[in-house]
């Protein structure tokens, strides 16, 4: 499974937050908590880039989560995770293992969630990734359910739009049926024709789109804080550019969003962070380079290297 550059920033999104709900949870008079993802791929992925000398498999999604959660050694975290596909459901066991308080599930996550939500003690706190890449994976009736799912202390969500994969062939025009399931309604047409007719420009497109998702969130999963934040093409230490992507998180528990989200979710923050980062991978990537003479080279940059 490959990524890129932008996708370095969701990660550090991912790990902060994590960190923020260890440091939140670990207390013993605190409930349990559950982090539940539900597309997480094959455990490690490959991140080659020639611009800074990077050929790499390094921590995914489920690799980050462990080591900032360390559920192994608490009695009050667990992580389960899901994955379809069976190759990367393979890869995913291979580099798991047997991580105590940590279970691995195959199959579909509109399906498997539930299952996991039906089994576990009603004092426990859930998160739950839904890290998807293409919009036909995930039925907007999930989203609901997970948010309707009765638990005293509800089940937060943060969920990847993918803009990019609508615009791709025009699924817009070519896929209205997969559209109208991601989001629950056809309210997005109106929108869409808009954009076409030259009313609204791409960004703005863009920016009501992605305010449609939030308002269901809201109006109709019941979500009482919903918060988004843009993925933006990486392209050099200079300002982001084009957003690739959104990252959207729903909560009914608004103090921890007030002392989690405000700070996971800050994009000048992330930028600040992210620039830190990709300064690090560039560093390295040019001492690299010159003691191989521009021949690509291979190194583990582990969380050492990128702490603030």
């Amino acid at each position: 499974m490959d990524i890129v550059r932008h996708t370095l920033k969701k990660y550090e999104i991912i790990e902060k937050y994590l960190g923020a709900c260890k440091i939140l949870f670990e207390s013993e008079r605190k409930p349990n908590f559950l982090y539940i993802d539900g597309y997480s791929g094959p455990g490690k992925v490959h991140f080659e880039d020639s611009d800074w000398g990077i050929n790499k498999l390094i921590a995914g999604s489920p690799l980050i989560a462990i080591e900032k959660l360390n559920p192994e050694k608490s009695k009050k975290i667990s992580c389960v995770f899901i994955e379809n596909d069976s190759k990367n459901f393979s890869d995913l066991e291979s580099y798991i293992g047997t991580i105590k308080n940590v279970k691995c599930l195959q199959g579909d996550a509109n399906l498997k969630i539930f299952e996991v939500l039906d089994k576990i003690s009603p004092f426990t706190v859930v998160t739950i990734l839904l890290d998807i890449t293409k919009y036909n994976e995930l039925k907007w009736n999930t989203v609901e359910n997970i948010a309707h799912h009765k638990k005293p202390y509800g089940t937060d969500i943060i969920i990847h739009l993918p803009f990019y994969t609508m615009n791709a062939y025009n699924n817009w025009e070519n896929d209205p049926e997969g559209i109208t399931n991601f989001f629950g309604c056809d309210d997005w047409k109106q929108l869409y024709e808009k954009k076409r007719n030259g009313v609204l420009e791409i960004r703005e497109f863009e920016e009501e789109i992605v305010n449609l998702y939030k308002k269901r969130l809201g109006e109709v999963a019941g979500y009482s804080v919903v918060k988004s934040v843009p993925i933006r093409h990486v392209q050099s230490l200079k300002q982001t550019q084009r957003t690739i992507y959104y990252l959207i998180y729903g909560s009914n528990n608004e103090k921890a969003a007030k002392n989690i989200m405000d700070y996971v979710m800050d994009d000048k923050t992330l930028h600040r962070y992210l620039n830190k980062y990709i300064k690090t991978l560039e560093e390295w990537g040019k001492l690299e380079k010159e003691k191989i003479k521009n021949k690509l080279t291979l190194f583990d940059f582990s969380n050492k290297i990128i702490k603030s």
